[in-house]
């Protein structure tokens, strides 16, 4: 009896085994789409907001009529994205924003502005978009080993561009082209 025992155990066995690597082959196929980025083999697109349009600096004629320096606030010579919006929309002179801007126009761009909620504009809509994305940062295993940054797709790498080294040779060859942001340390 005892014999019988140990021949129906590796009977199982024997079924278990093949079951068990058919369920494994089944899980690795069910994520072969986006298997290379689980696994961080490769890398995600550059990020979109790393190419913004900022005036160029010049050099004042005179250093003592500098005006006082605002950490945190806009550049005077940047221009106002709100007036370029509703231009690019409008297809026309800026007006006034809010509300009051809103009437000044058609019936058609009162409901676009209307529709668009314009007025509840959240002024924390990018710490949003950053705090959301985060998680989405750290999707990949590995990106460095032993403080060595391991190369996550080198073909895909060689494609790469570097937005702020394209955006100086655009401006070299004279065509219009986003001066890049300070570099964050």
């Amino acid at each position: 009896m005892a014999m019988r025992a140990h021949t129906h155990m590796t009977a199982r066995g024997a079924f278990l085994k093949p079951a068990l690597a058919a369920a494994l082959a089944l899980a690795v196929a069910g994520c072969s789409s986006g298997s290379r980025e689980s696994l961080g083999l490769s890398a995600p697109p550059p990020d979109p907001f790393l190419t913004v349009k900022r005036a160029p600096l010049e050099l004042p004629a005179d250093m003592q009529a500098l005006p006082q320096p605002r950490p945190g606030a806009p550049s005077p010579r940047d221009p106002d994205a709100r007036a370029l919006a509703q231009q690019a929309l409008a297809a026309s002179a800026p007006r006034a924003t809010g509300p009051a801007g809103a009437a000044a126009g058609g019936a058609g761009e009162r409901a676009l502005v209307a529709a668009a909620a314009a007025g509840e504009n959240d002024a924390q809509v990018r710490e949003t978009i950053v705090a959301e994305a985060r998680p989405a940062e750290r999707r990949y295993g590995l990106d460095s080993f032993f403080g060595v940054e391991i190369e996550q797709d080198p073909e895909a790498a060689a494609e790469r561009l570097d937005p702020i080294a394209e955006s100086d040779r655009l401006r070299e060859l004279g065509a219009p082209a986003p001066t890049p942001p300070a570099p964050t340390e």
